[in-house]
């Protein structure tokens, strides 16, 4: 890298003088710029990861060959425009999401007992760019704003929202550089009309520039043109004249025709012509030049807007329950992401029940218990009273000690002697205590239906 001009010199040193700037490892190594340890932010903008091998005198092999033409060397500057000027702002959406939860879920039979949140952060950019139109002696600016939203183009305020200074260890840095090239289509559409006016109205100032100069110059042409065929004109007269005028006279006019005839040579034979056109063809081309319309857009400010997006965990207590459902909400397009769905059948749901067994349900996919009304789901084990077919909740049904028959309580009763829970067709009411017993332990006497032990103690009314 030793026989450099000045130019390649100052080329190495700038490339150089930029990495070094973004804190990477430059060193030379075989006729080569190594360039190490590379920021992530560069590599995603030049979309290839480092390090990088850079040549500045020849093409190298596995090396990036550098010129001032080069795409790499454009990426470098692609990169310093956008980091420039970059202002990071975060827009404020800190309210009462408890309550706004509150609105937003019809419960039925629950309270929102406490809310979580996880925080997200999601960003969009808006470039300011200027853009000159200069012509004749004037200099017209536009600033245009282009905002960046999902990689559409998007209308944005920002007056609208309640914003502070932005924190860089909040986000990572996304890369612009798509946006940015988006934003640059975006752009030729926004000032196309103006430039198409502007671009009119200077053709038509040119053309009239134009005519004036080619009048000009057609006028000289001719008037040169004319002085040829003047003297030729005299020549002719001069000799209707040798035929009329005396002997003496004759050398003097035939004098005057020789030097009319060495004055026309001299003419015909001189650039005059060629100069006049050459002049005419200068000035058209300083009148194009100056009715020109130059176009420079400058990007003079990057912001990075950013904001949060919640993931609220739910607390939902019931009378015997309690269930956490999440809901994801995008605050900037005031959207759910993520609701709540109804466990049975899937669709999404703002009024809700939670069920016995802790499901979430619609009110399509819900029944009651026929003992306490409590809440059922078609997803829940419900059971039937084996006696009336009455639905019952878990704590409504009774399992028979003896048949295993699933009644509600009312259909059931307890065995006094092993106090457990029997269905009204296993047991039998002693007729003397009124107590229920199994009915195969039920003894018949004259007395009546008797229960084993009423009738061992002997105690009969």
């Amino acid at each position: 890298m030793q026989n450099q001009d000045s130019d390649g010199k100052e080329l190495i040193k700038f490339v150089e003088g930029f990495f070094r700037n973004i804190n990477a490892e430059v060193k030379i190594e075989n006729e080569m710029l190594v360039a190490s340890k590379i920021s992530e932010e560069f590599e995603k903008a030049v979309g290839k990861k480092g390090p990088y091998r850079l040549s500045f005198n020849s093409p190298m092999e596995n090396a990036e060959f550098i010129t001032k033409g080069s795409t790499f060397l454009k990426e470098i500057m692609n990169f310093i425009e956008l980091k420039g000027q970059t202002t990071l702002i975060k827009l404020d959406f800190e309210r009462d999401y408890k309550k706004e939860m509150e609105h937003y879920l019809s419960l039925r039979n629950s309270k929102l007992a406490d809310l979580s949140r996880r925080v997200e952060y999601k960003s969009f950019t808006r470039f300011s760019i200027t853009t000159i139109l200069q012509y004749l002696n004037e200099k017209e600016q536009i600033t245009n704003h282009i905002c960046i939203i999902d990689k559409n183009i998007k209308e944005f305020s920002l007056d609208k929202y309640k914003y502070t200074e932005g924190k860089k260890s909040e986000i990572n840095t996304p890369n612009l550089k798509e946006d940015y090239e988006l934003a640059k289509e975006e752009l030729k559409k926004l000032i196309k009309l103006r430039v198409e006016d502007t671009a009119k109205n200077l053709t038509l100032k040119l053309d009239r520039e134009i005519e004036r100069i080619k009048g000009h110059y057609d006028k000289q042409k001719k008037e040169f043109s004319d002085s040829i065929l003047k003297l030729k004109e005299q020549n002719k007269n001069i000799e209707v004249q040798i035929n009329k005028t005396k002997e003496e006279e004759k050398e003097q006019l035939r004098q005057r025709i020789k030097n009319n005839i060495i004055l026309i040579e001299k003419l015909e034979k001189s650039d005059t012509l060629e100069k006049l056109d050459k002049e005419e063809q200068f000035f058209i081309t300083d009148e194009k030049n100056k009715h020109s319309l130059k176009i420079n857009n400058k990007l003079i400010n990057t912001t990075i807007i950013y904001y949060p997006v919640f993931n609220f965990g739910l607390l939902l207590k019931g009378k015997e329950t309690v269930k956490k459902v999440d809901i994801e909400y995008d605050p900037f397009k005031d959207l759910i992401l993520k609701g709540v769905n109804c466990d049975n059948c899937k669709r999404d749901i703002r009024e809700l029940y939670i069920c016995t067994n802790s499901h979430v349900s619609c009110p399509n996919c819900i029944e009651e218990c026929s003992i306490c009304n409590a809440v059922l789901c078609l997803k829940c084990n419900k059971k039937r009273c084996m006696q009336c077919n009455k639905k019952l909740c878990k704590n409504c049904y009774i399992k028979c000690y003896n048949c295993k028959k699933e009644v509600c309580k009312i259909h059931s009763n307890k065995n006094y002697a092993n106090d457990k829970d029997y269905c009204i067709n296993c047991l039998e009411r002693c007729e003397n205590c009124g107590k229920f017993s199994d009915k195969t332990r039920i003894k018949k006497t004259t007395k009546g239906n008797i229960c084993e032990k009423c009738f061992r103690l002997g105690k009969i009314k």
